[in-house]
């Protein structure tokens, strides 16, 4: 679900609502759901696909967010990175319409069409005017039934791809996270970049991206989620005009999860970047999926240890130590599996405050780092620090509301990826409170058993990846 530090929107607002919170008390954000209109309305066509109505009274725009569910258990090694690829070029051209006529299309709409893909789904979203309603639901339709990937289209979208993955070679962060993927998951679907790599990616042809599509653009994998000034009956009846002849399909089958086994005092894995003027510490912990009721307590330990300014990575590493000049946690929580993070990037070196002298920097943050790990297990967290987690997650959603495409976006995750379903993302201020710090407690004693280490720091020699 989207609720990971890579989403995190907007920090200086979620930081006034949460000194807000302080100052008039919890109702100042308590309710989320009167902000967020609770008039939800969900069906199940004969052919499978899903379809989440919220009704906004008075609002001038409508949206369209369509979600297929995908996986890198879709992907092999041969295709990695497919599902971007098809999401990158899907508006590109239909059977029927041109690049030139498709992108005629989406400006007459009045708003805009987008796709995006994370790791679990192919999310294509569309933005209108009421008026042009049906025109999106017919351009919608016709892009994920008779999408046929223009050749010029392709190629652009491979030299975009292959140009990320160099990008992504020399960046810190990216780079220890991959690295990180890789200690907690092998060579399993978690640790496979969903932009595939630089062999698969000049692979994939055009009757590639054709026969994936085909095979997981099927009713069975769809959810479509309307927002708007409009009925349930109106926008149920739309849905069912373009895609209730749509057939085909399977369904994913859902994965029991389980935290992996992992060997005691497992090494850090180094990854050495040339002309490098820092290092990157990361330390994770194989967590609750998106799917599990584990999720919300997961959300709340996240923040207090590294994921506001008053979290304990920031006071006891950057306030009482001076170290890191960008540090924090996050959970990337995915259907079927998730990770919790801690990180920190600094110089190489510091001064050593009790002998003055100048020492490596990567030893005394993986220290830390595993060090406010553990204290959520070993420390029993104040109700207070508890409660202002819980006020900043919330203002942090809150303000991830405030245009209608974001909402309709959430809501379908959370539809898709949630164990409450539509429920968690019209309730998440419920949710978030119910956890208290027993909570806090246990799923830290359940989940940071034995981290995976990884560091990234300036090549001595010739590029290389070894264990320490």
């Amino acid at each position: 679900m989207k609720l990971c530090a890579s989403h995190c929107k907007s920090i200086t607002v979620a930081l006034s609502l949460l000194s807000l919170s302080t100052a008039c008390g919890a109702e100042a954000i308590q309710p989320l759901t009167q902000i967020m209109s609770p008039q939800i309305t969900q069906r199940t066509l004969a052919n499978g696909i899903r379809v989440v109505v919220k009704t906004e009274p008075g609002i001038p725009l409508v949206a369209i967010d369509t979600f297929v569910r995908v996986s890198t258990d879709d992907e092999s090694t041969r295709d990695a990175g497919i599902a971007s690829f098809v999401a990158r070029t899907l508006l590109a051209s239909t059977a029927s319409d041109t690049p030139e006529h498709m992108l005629s299309d989406i400006n007459d709409l009045g708003g805009s069409v987008s796709v995006t893909h994370e790791i679990d789904y192919i999310e294509l979203n569309a933005l209108t005017v009421k008026d042009k309603f049906t025109n999106a639901m017919f351009l919608v339709s016709d892009v994920m039934r008779n999408a046929d990937f223009d050749e010029a289209s392709v190629e652009r979208s491979r030299s975009d791809m292959l140009s990320e993955l160099d990008q992504s070679d020399s960046d810190v962060f990216t780079t220890g996270y991959n690295t990180l993927k890789q200690s907690l998951y092998g060579d399993t679907g978690p640790a496979v970049s969903v932009v595939g790599t630089r062999a698969s990616i000049k692979r994939i042809r055009q009757a590639d991206l054709l026969q994936f599509y085909h095979r997981i653009f099927v009713p069975t994998n769809i959810t479509i989620v309307v927002d708007g000034d409009i009925s349930a009956d109106d926008a149920v009846s739309k849905v069912e005009s373009y895609f209730g002849d749509m057939r085909g399909g399977f369904k994913h089958p859902v994965a029991e999860h389980s935290v992996r086994e992992h060997a005691p005092d497992v090494l850090p894995v180094r990854s050495e970047v040339p002309n490098l003027a820092e290092v990157g510490v990361m330390v994770g912990y194989e967590a609750a999926p998106s799917t599990s009721e584990d999720y919300p307590a997961v959300l709340v330990a996240d923040t207090l240890l590294g994921g506001m300014k008053s979290s304990l990575m920031f006071v006891n590493i950057r306030e009482k130590e001076g170290l890191a000049y960008s540090l924090g946690s996050f959970y990337n929580a995915r259907h079927d599996s998730g990770e919790v993070v801690g990180y920190a990037l600094a110089a190489p070196t510091h001064t050593d405050h009790t002998t003055q002298s100048t020492v490596p920097s990567v030893p005394m943050l993986k220290k830390l780092i595993i060090e406010q790990f553990n204290s959520l297990k070993t420390a029993p967290q104040q109700a207070s620090d508890v409660a202002r987690a819980e006020h900043y997650l919330i203002g942090t959603y809150l303000v991830k509301h405030e245009r209608i495409e974001d909402r309709a976006s959430l809501l379908g995750v959370a539809t898709i990826n949630s164990v409450y379903g539509a429920d968690f993302d019209t309730h998440f201020a419920d949710y978030i409170n119910k956890v208290t710090p027993a909570d806090i407690e246990r799923v830290a004693r359940k989940y940071f058993t034995t981290p995976s280490i990884s560091i990234v720091e300036p090549a001595t020699r010739t590029p290389a990846l070894h264990l320490e």
